[in-house]
């Protein structure tokens, strides 16, 4: 997400906020959101299926029960599902000027949109 955040920057860097940039806003914005969806979702439709025939016979086996492994997972998984974003957007949405403003209230909309 870093060499991604900064090749973005670079090509969007310094978008201006009136009319002109709007179409470079959302072009950017649309990106991240589709490329941050792929990037989280990848790594978790990749591992469920190796893990699924070990956690079957590992609940037939009485070793712990579904309802703990599924938060124990979410608990493992959340850290690296939440911290890529942010730091693409620490990135990519300071250079390019289109997360910055209002105090970091437009910093925490546009981070929660594209979470």
């Amino acid at each position: 997400a870093t060499v991604i955040g900064l090749v973005m920057g670079v090509l969007y860097f310094d978008t201006s906020d009136d009319l002109t940039g709007v179409n470079d806003t959302i072009s950017l914005l649309l990106f991240s959101m589709l490329f941050l969806a792929i990037n989280n979702a990848l790594p978790v439709v990749l591992s469920v299926l190796p893990e699924l025939a070990v956690v079957r016979k590992e609940v037939r086996n009485n070793w712990y029960n579904p309802a703990t492994f599924v938060p124990a997972k979410l608990v493992i998984e959340t850290p690296l599902l939440v911290l890529p974003p942010l730091l693409y957007l620490a990135i990519a949405g300071t250079m390019s000027g289109f997360a910055l403003g209002d105090g970091g209230s437009r910093f925490l909309q546009v981070y929660l949109a594209i979470l």
